[in-house]
């Protein structure tokens, strides 16, 4: 019987290794008692044949031909959830809610729905019929996502135009959909096939299907043996079922503390609320400031925008974890004590919107943003170069490469390249001719937009498909807006019409690809992949399209007094804010932004004394640049405290699948955590905050500022003028 052993490291495992059944001998405390809990992870439970340990635990590594994917039940499921998503986000926009349809509680609610169709027709309910409607729901979740921070404000904008009509609308957003869906097939062989892409944020959903479709059983069980003689402990491990509700459980009930009646332990500042009134103290302490000894224990505030900690590999948290320490830690306080650019007339770590007046942290991130534009290619030339070369001449549908997945999916016909680049070709050439019939963009200008996609997709594409970082790419947009400002500065349209066309693309790309991938390891058959994903764009985009066109171009929403105003979130940053204030970032009278420019040399260097030092020093070679530079840019739009909590939480899970054994229980954990919150959310977001029911105003509340520290986000001056009295009322 073979088994899989670590090192410590995330290098590639020796592709001899054979695991053939999921059923192993492990070393354990009293090697004479086997009801124990083993120690150290000696080996994965349940692992699967791959060439990645990140993979082992979790993809299978056979599949089952004759199981039925593409059906009408799959197909009718998926096509209503997809309905009804599109029409409540948009829903969610215009009233304010906060409670959102996600992946996760597809997985659930749809298996309910599939259970009892399955009684009443006695065809049973297969995992590759649940991945189908998985695939189909995460098109129209990830389009919400793109839409919120690109599109919909664009659209808001161009509704007001008397002469921009509803088919300019549709044909815009459907075709922006279908370009990121034909680039993605394009990118298969670069960033689905190889077995090194691997896509960690899907593994948590593939955890939850795996448990839900049980086909055999458990290593865990026979590790632990009859639960009749188990503790308490032991039997909350080896039934991962129980294991994964009991987290649901408590994860919806514990998030009423801070989602409802605690807020303040969102961005719990327990040593500044020590003496609130020391302006320092606030600076350093603060979960809005440096954050030293805050914390937060809000799960939808700590992965909002970093995604769950629990997927990330330890070497990439290791380089987060350093860059967070550099930037917020050590740079940060020089930049703001030695008062360089007068950043001492703002808050530490405060977002002032505006590109003339900065906050230290927000110079530093900014710095660190555009350095990793430049260092993601360095890098990717460097660590990756030489295989992408290799795929670009040996890999074609034909020749997958060795990887057990790929084995298996080539067994099915697949999609030929001309298929996407057909697709490609027809949103090109449609949005070029919306552009320019509604005179929103010159034709040209559509491509120049579309290049900028094209060109940051596969470097960023290889950072993210190996951590589940940065689908959301602060870098990209910031290069957007910095081009559109020198290009049509006062021009609002062409604008808010470049950055909706290439962003949007970039980001449609990446989530289209993470499908896909997430389609691979589930065994999808590609052309029916192809087909629902097809569905899937043209439904969710229609949608979207029809419902703002109703509430805002018929129902003119946005003349309400009440009507909410639509941003992206990276509108609040000082480079974003540029767009809404209608100016540009380097102008002849902010000269002194220009400075900036020289992070694209600077990001451009780094990785290479790295490089040359990995051929000496084997760690070296785990020093990721870019992923380090870009992840700390969030800040201060994340907050310095969600950034710590997060490192810590990830830390945490490091640690504990070394001691446990069970790295599948952490993807769960991740999932069931997700649930909890979403079905919390459902009531806390929706008929409570809709309906205006508020928990009583008390300490909890934690302030104006929530973290119960007033000082977070004012200047010095105005905390002269702080009356502690009426703090909070």
């Amino acid at each position: 019987m073979s088994f899989l052993s670590t090192n410590g490291t995330d290098e590639k495992l020796d592709d001899s290794i054979e695991l053939s059944e999921s059923i192993f001998t492990i070393e354990t405390e009293n090697p004479s008692d086997k009801n124990v809990i083993p120690m150290g992870i000696h080996v994965y439970c349940d692992a699967e044949q791959t060439t990645f340990e990140e993979v082992a635990g979790i993809c299978l590594n056979k599949d089952d031909r004759t199981m039925k994917s593409l059906t009408i039940r799959s197909f009718t499921i998926g096509f209503l959830f997809i309905c009804f998503m599109s029409f409540y986000h948009m829903w969610y926009y215009v009233t304010k809610l906060y409670a959102l349809i996600t992946p996760v509680t597809v997985i659930l609610i749809s298996h309910l729905m599939a259970k009892i169709w399955s009684r009443i027709n006695g065809v049973s309910w297969t995992m590759k019929e649940h991945t189908i409607v998985l695939l189909m729901t995460n098109v129209a979740w990830t389009f919400s996502v793109v839409y919120d921070i690109s599109v919909i404000s664009y659209l808001e904008y161009q509704e007001r135009i008397p002469s921009f009509q509803f088919i300019y609308m549709f044909f815009f957003v459907v075709s922006i959909q279908f370009l990121g869906f034909g680039l993605a097939g394009i990118l298969r062989r670069f960033l689905v096939w190889p077995s090194s892409e691997v896509w960690p944020s899907n593994f948590p959903s593939i955890a939850l299907l795996r448990i839900l479709h049980p086909s055999e059983i458990s290593a865990n069980r026979s590790v632990f043996g009859d639960e009749t003689h188990l503790s308490l402990w032991q039997r909350f491990l080896s039934n991962e079922l129980r294991f994964y509700f009991i987290i649901v459980i408590a994860q919806f009930i514990f998030y009423w503390l801070p989602g409802y009646m605690i807020p303040v332990l969102s961005g719990f500042s327990w040593i500044c609320m020590i003496k609130p009134t020391d302006y320092t103290l606030a600076q350093l302490t603060d979960y809005r400031g440096l954050s030293l000894g805050s914390f937060s224990l809000n799960w939808y505030s700590i992965t909002y925008f970093l995604e769950s900690p629990f997927v990330v590999p330890r070497w990439a948290l290791v380089n987060i974890g350093v860059g967070f320490v550099l930037v917020a830690w050590i740079i940060t306080p020089i930049i703001y004590f030695q008062n360089v650019w007068k950043t001492r007339e703002h808050a530490i770590s405060s977002s002032t919107q505006s590109s003339s007046n900065w906050s230290a942290m927000g110079f530093v991130t900014t710095f660190t943003t555009f350095a990793s534009l430049s260092a993601v290619f360095v890098h990717t030339f460097l660590h990756h170069g030489k295989n992408l070369w290799q795929q670009i001449k040996y890999r074609s549908l034909d020749k997958k490469g060795n990887d057990t997945h790929c084995r298996l999916i080539e067994l099915y016909p697949d999609v030929p390249d001309w298929w996407f680049l057909i697709v490609s070709v027809v949103a090109v050439v449609v949005i070029m001719i919306v552009a320019h019939v509604s005179n929103l963009l010159e034709w040209y200008n559509v491509l120049f937009a579309l290049s900028i996609a094209m060109i940051f997709v596969l470097p960023y594409g290889m950072v993210t498909s190996i951590t589940g970082q940065l689908i959301q790419n602060q870098a990209v947009y910031f290069l957007m807006v910095i081009i559109v400002g020198l290009l049509w500065a006062g021009n609002q349209s062409k604008r808010m019409t470049f950055i909706a066309i290439g962003y949007t693309t970039y980001c449609q790309t990446l989530y289209l690809v993470s499908n896909m991938k997430l389609g691979h390891y589930m065994k999808i058959p590609p052309r029916i992949l192809f087909l629902v994903q097809l569905i899937a764009c043209l439904v969710c985009s229609s949608f979207g399209a029809g419902i703002q066109y109703y509430f805002y171009a018929v129902k003119r929403y946005y003349e309400h007094p009440d009507a909410y105003k639509f941003e992206s979130m990276f509108d609040l940053t000082n480079v974003g804010s540029t767009i809404v204030n209608n100016t540009s970032f380097i102008t002849s009278q902010m000269p002194q932004n220009r400075i900036f420019f020289w992070s694209l040399l600077i990001g451009a260097l780094l990785p290479i004394p790295f490089w040359f030092a990995s051929r000496k020093y084997k760690w070296c070679h785990l020093v990721h640049i870019p992923l380090m530079l870009a992840t700390v840019s969030w800040m201060p739009l994340v907050d310095t405290g969600t950034m710590l909590t997060w490192l810590i939480i990830g830390f945490s899970a490091v640690i504990l699948v070394r001691r446990e054994c069970w790295k599948r229980h952490i993807y769960l954990t991740s999932s069931a955590l997700d649930a909890g919150m979403a079905f919390a959310l459902a009531m806390i977001g929706g008929p409570l905050v809709y309906y205006n029911v508020t928990f009583p105003s008390w300490w909890g509340d934690g302030g104006e500022s929530k973290t119960g520290c007033p000082f977070s986000q004012i200047n010095a001056a105005l905390a002269q003028s702080f009356d502690p009295e009426t703090y909070g009322t």
